[in-house]
């Protein structure tokens, strides 16, 4: 490439999102963390984020802006709710530096769909520059 970062990065992640509000441990002095498996899928998360990030030459600095298009596939038909998982991600690729952050400034656009796929969790997720 001559220089220029690309104007968008796919994030491919095979397995479930876990909802941060949603599996949250209370400790006996009310302090409330996320659990054990929420963090572990957010550090595994991060490291193949950058990775995929990187093998993209993709950068976004404070002041960009950018929409994001998705789709969460989920293994069960048991309900869940999918605007936990998305808060779940948006959280990831902010801690992750793929974004400078998730405010409405930042990302003005987000389009989310879910779809089931049995036994195949996972989500795709497009980031595109504006």
């Amino acid at each position: 490439m001559s220089g220029q970062k690309t104007a968008s990065l796919t994030i491919k992640l095979a397995t479930n999102i876990p909802s941060k509000k949603n599996s949250r441990i209370n400790l006996r002095n009310g302090i409330s963390i996320p659990s054990k498996a929420y963090r572990e899928w957010h550090d595994e998360a991060v490291i193949m984020s950058k990775i995929q990030a990187a093998k993209q030459d993709w950068a976004m600095k404070k002041g960009d802006r950018a929409k994001i298009a998705g789709i969460i596939y989920c293994a069960t038909l048991r309900k869940t709710d999918i605007d936990n998982k998305l808060s779940s991600f948006l959280d990831m690729i902010v801690d992750a530096n793929i974004i400078p952050d998730d405010n409405w400034q930042t990302i003005p656009e987000i389009a989310i769909k879910a779809d089931y796929r049995k036994g195949q969790p996972g989500a795709e997720f497009v980031i595109t520059m504006l």
